[in-house]
């Protein structure tokens, strides 16, 4: 290595135009960034679904699911299967491990159930599709005073213009219902006319057809021969013959039907700010640049609006380049400011010249890993570029450490291009072990599975990139610019240069006169040190453990909208669900009206707003203001007031106002538990009684469970003698989904889509059960008698779904919280230390299963723990092998386990909860420690090499490295100082990170100057009593000797 730093100092020009390189390089890098808010999240997996018509929940579970999962199970790369049984269909989710060959096993899954051949005569053959997870960057939104119709065929003209803008491709319309002609009948009409549904149908699907009659040969050549009379609008179909009369009149569809040439169902309703909507919602592409997406849908705005009809509007509902745009510029301008308060502070305590150099060569292993990035799968993201200036505090270690050992040696009177080779080369061994065993303990983060990893991964691979070219910086570049220093002549300096002169030499002078003292009684009552740090430590996980320090085990990602969602039971009517999104809307004015007096802010707190009824539910979609008219407050908050404003919603079984906009599956700022059992009522039993324990938190907030979502059901069996009338069960059952379900008579090609063609009873008379006292049932023999006269009724609890995980029936319970994440930490964690327990005792034959957090957690520190061992014994070796001892590797290892106080005392301090993010700056921080020990015990090295005793060297050590190590920790602190007094709401993702790597290395300074010297003074004691064992030898006790002149050790020089 000395010959490459030689080399390098010795042809300057080399050195510059590597500089230039990665400078110009690193420009590139950065114009090919994809961009994006948060990193693409890997789920792998794929779902197998289909339908089957008719059939009932449970019997799609045994004929189908269970199938489905028997003839998968065992397939190798499958993490677990979860399947959903409905009425009519199903699907069966298979989530596979990350690493496996996702394309094979594809391949195996789609074999094996193609391979199924006793599914039910009447089921679709299920289909396989693999799994597509991609964020939502934006919600768009056409509104006005017209009718659906319209509304929705122009919305569909406007989304193709849209897919046409760069980073749009991937939008579609989640408000589009499908078209339908519905020709109602009722059953009055088919008795007037004595008519069956049957006959109807095939009327219609008889004069409506587009059918080929084959070719025929002539003279004049080929002619296709064609059947073509297609009903396309309501008129045709009113005009459809159903029967001729005797008299040689016709029935037509006018006469007995009413045509509605609309939707499938009426039972919708979509709302933005008041007026019908058509709502976008926009996936991010594989390749994104979400800012340029941003530019471009604004300026669509501004010209659509121009060419819309007076009565219609095109609005950007949600804008997540806003939100890209508003936190690139918050973490930025944190890095900006950390890098110049570390260049002021190098510059106060070390030569300009070298203060200058060290911070443009942070600048220079910055730009050269953005120059890699786009090709090592980085893109450029909030947690991406908080791993930029988290690294600041790391890499700017290497700098100071090479630079302050060059600056040291034109101290001592080597200058030039020896000062500069002597420097660099004295602290090889230090700086390059810290570097790898600081990227050692970033990369059990890209070995982790789940969808987590995407964000673990981008900071490892920024970490890792960025020391790298730190390293190749350090040795090639920064040595050459620092072949000019020469020792600093004061009486001909200007005042401002002796005053920063004088402030250098007082951290020269605190050490030797100070600290050397602190030092002598440490290492003098080294035991009771070392039972200091070790009662710390103690210390602090008992804290940790019993919750005086926050925890949240994976914090929220503060995003810019509130989702909002309300499920109902099975057979709740449209008109309460309307009720319901009145509700919400009225709460989100009244907020609005409110917004100064509880968020003290003069604008909406509320920015747009919009409501969907649907299906089962409403949907709620509230984008806030800007986050510069809210900077302290958190769409948390906004959320809980809403919630209060909006009220009670007693009969929703679930409610959730969502804001977590990171990983953390589905909890949804709340608890999320999944029970599974195969006995059905001992899972219902564990389920109400787990659901009865989490309601009697008091800051628990809608608890709810899957069990809720039942609904009642009537069921038919056949009365004795009507199989005599030629009746069967199987008919009764069709002709009563003929008139309430509806029967399709033909498929219309309309707009590049299919319109169904449906045959039914009036909607008044499908949603009352007196029809059924009308319903007549006809059989094949022409006999014509009431359903009651066939069939017994019976009102029985149904089932709208069935759950399963692992071919078990499962179920799901859970409550949102009112309040931050460590207060669903709190909850969690009581329910699992004071109820768990005795919950399993109770039910037996249930099993929790961890979902939702709780899997994530769980997964995360199983796989930690394995890859940690690994990686620990990999820096043993490393260290052991550089180093030629077992012993110092330990001791310079000793500060990752320390490295915990600094970090647990941080999150006491400032109320920052400790969770998963808090590790990578947890790992920042040992990597600093780590460094710091490595300089200190190599140089404790060289001094015994030089023949200095084991006290006098530790104390020598301790004085002539005091600076490069209170520097290094004193940069790293301050260098991510601004973004820990950061304010704002969205920086409080970054805060877990932050506050463990800065009260982690303020911790380590003392650690490595204390603790250190303290154990390697008691390594000696060990040393030498051993020693004296075996030679029968009195050994002198550590610290018999000393001279009070400092030893310096110089790379290869002399001691002076």
């Amino acid at each position: 290595m000395k010959s490459l730093i030689s080399w390098f100092v010795k042809n300057p020009v080399a050195s510059n135009l590597m500089m230039f390189t990665m400078f110009a390089a690193g420009v590139f890098g950065f114009s090919n960034l994809d961009r994006e808010f948060i990193p693409k999240v890997t789920i792998n997996g794929m779902t197998v679904s289909s339908g089957w018509p008719g059939a009932s929940p449970r019997d799609v579970e045994e004929q189908i699911v269970t199938r489905i999962e028997e003839s998968i199970d065992g397939l190798d790369g499958i993490d677990y299967i979860e399947s959903t049984a409905r009425e009519g269909s199903y699907n069966v989710n298979v989530r596979t491990k990350l690493g496996v060959d996702y394309n094979k096993l594809l391949d195996e899954v789609q074999s094996r159930i193609d391979g199924i051949q006793n599914l039910p005569p009447n089921a679709y053959r299920p289909q396989v599709f693999r799994w597509d997870a991609r964020e939502d960057t934006f919600y768009f939104a056409l509104h006005g005073n017209v009718d659906r119709l319209t509304l929705q065929r122009a919305a569909t003209d406007l989304r193709f213009e849209v897919t046409k803008l760069p980073g749009l491709q991937l939008t579609k319309q989640m408000t589009k219902i499908d078209e339908q002609v519905t020709i109602e009948i009722s059953e009055d009409a088919l008795r007037q006319y004595n008519l069956t549904f049957s006959e109807v149908s095939n009327a219609i699907g008889g004069s409506s057809v587009n059918l080929s009659a084959g070719t025929v040969e002539t003279a004049a050549g080929k002619l296709q021969l064609r059947a073509r009379s297609l009903a396309d609008n309501a008129e045709d179909f009113r005009n459809i013959i159903v029967r001729q009369t005797p008299d040689g009149g016709a029935i037509r569809i006018r006469d007995i039907a009413q045509v509605i040439d609309g939707f499938d169902t009426a039972k919708f309703s979509a709302k933005f700010n008041g007026e019908n909507a058509a709502i976008f919602q926009v996936a991010s592409p594989d390749n994104t640049n979400v800012s340029l997406a941003g530019k471009s849908i604004r300026k669509f705005e501004e010209e659509i609006n121009a060419k819309l009809p007076p009565d219609l509007t095109f609005s950007i509902w949600f804008d997540g380049s806003e939100m890209f745009d508003s936190r690139m510029e918050l973490i930025g301008s944190n890095a900006i400011s950390g890098m110049i308060l570390v260049l002021i502070i190098l510059m106060l305590f070390l030569r300009p010249a070298v203060a200058i150099w060290v911070t443009a060569g942070i600048a220079a292993a910055f730009m050269g890993a953005i120059a890699i990035a786009p090709y090592i799968g980085i893109t450029l993201n909030m947690i991406s570029l908080f791993a930029f200036l988290l690294v600041i505090g790391i890499v700017v270690d290497d700098a100071i450490v090479v630079g302050e050992s060059t600056h040291f040696h034109v101290e001592n009177g080597i200058s030039g291009n020896r000062g500069a080779i002597a420097g660099a080369n004295m602290v090889v061994k230090p700086v390059f072990f810290a570097v790898v065993t600081t990227i050692l303990m970033f990369i059990p983060f890209l070995l982790m599975t789940g969808p987590i990893q995407a964000m673990l991964g981008q900071i490892s691979l920024v970490v890792i990139a960025v020391l790298i070219f730190s390293l190749v910086e350090a040795f090639f570049i920064l040595p050459s610019h620092l072949r000019h220093l020469k020792p600093l002549d004061t009486n001909n300096s200007g005042k401002l240069m002796r005053l920063q002169a004088k402030i250098a030499n007082s951290l020269v002078v605190f050490a030797k006169n100070t600290f050397r003292p602190v030092i002598a009684a440490l290492i003098k009552f080294r035991y009771i040190t070392l039972s200091v740090f070790v009662g710390l430590f103690a210390m602090s996980i008992m804290l940790l453990q019993a919750g005086v320090a926050p925890t949240a085990f994976i914090p929220e990602v503060e995003g810019d909208m509130i989702e909002f969602n309300a499920r109902f039971p099975e057979g709740t009517n449209f008109e309460r669900r309307e009720q319901v999104r009145k509700q919400v809307s009225a709460g989100v004015k009244e907020l609005n009206r409110n917004s100064k007096k509880e968020f003290n802010v003069d604008t909406d707190i509320i920015a747009r707003a919009g409501t969907v009824t649907e299906n089962r539910g409403v949907q709620g979609f509230f984008s806030l203001s800007d986050p510069a008219d809210r900077p302290e407050i958190s769409s948390k908050d906004v959320a809980d007031k809403l919630e209060q404003y909006v009220g009670e919603i007693p009969d929703a079984y679930r409610v959730k106002y969502g804001v977590d906009y990171g990983p953390g599956g589905q909890n949804g700022g709340g608890l999320y538990y999944a029970v599974a059992s195969a006995d059905p009522d001992a899972l219902k039993a564990a389920i109400l009684d787990l659901k009865a324990e989490i309601e009697s938190f008091s800051s628990v907030s809608g608890a709810w469970d899957g069990l809720e979502s039942s609904a009642r059901e009537i069921r038919f069996t056949l009365k004795p003698g009507a199989e005599t009338l030629g009746i069967k069960l199987t008919d009764v059952t069709r002709q009563v989904r003929e008139a309430f379900y509806g029967k399709e008579v033909q498929r219309l090609p309309r707009n590049g889509e299919d319109v169904r063609v449906m045959v039914r009873y009036p909607e008044e008379a499908r949603e009352s059960i007196d029809s059924l006292q009308q319903l007549r049932i006809r059989s094949a023999k022409g006999v014509d008698v009431p359903l009651f006269s066939v069939a017994n009724i019976s009102f029985e609890e149904g089932i709208t779904r069935i759950q399963r995980r692992d071919r078990k029936r499962v179920e799901y319970t859970g409550a949102r919280i009112r309040g931050d994440q460590t207060e669903v930490q709190k909850i969690s964690k009581d329910i699992k230390e004071n109820f768990l327990p005795e919950w399993e005792m109770r039910h037996p034959k249930a099993t929790r299963i961890e979902v939702g957090q709780d899997e994530i957690e769980l997964n995360f520190i199983e796989e930690i723990k394995l890859s940690m061992i690994a990686i620990l014994f990999m820096m043993y070796g490393l260290l052991a092998i550089a180093f030629k001892s077992y012993a110092q590797p330990l001791l310079i290892m000793i500060a990752i386990p320390f490295a915990l106080v600094g970090m647990i005392f941080g999150n006491i301090v400032t109320g920052v909860p400790f969770g998963m993010m808090s590790l990578f700056g947890f790992f920042a921080a040992s990597g600093v420690a780590v460094n710091d020990n490595l300089v200190l015990i190599d140089y404790v090295n060289r001094l015994r090499a030089k023949g200095v005793g084991a006290y006098q060297a530790l104390l020598d050590a301790c004085v002539a490295r005091f600076r490069p190590i209170l520097l290094t920790s004193v940069t790293t602190f301050v260098g991510i100082m601004p973004i820990l007094f950061e304010t704002s709401a969205q920086a409080e993702f970054l805060k877990p990170m932050v506050v463990a790597l800065a009260f982690g290395v303020l911790f380590d300074f003392f650690l490595t100057l204390m603790l250190v010297p303290a154990m390697y003074g008691i390594g000696v004691d060990i040393s030498r009593f051993f020693k004296g064992i075996i030679k029968r030898e009195k050994q002198l006790p550590l610290g018999s000797t000393y001279n009070p002149e400092i030893a310096l050790a110089l790379d290869d020089m002399e001691i002076g």
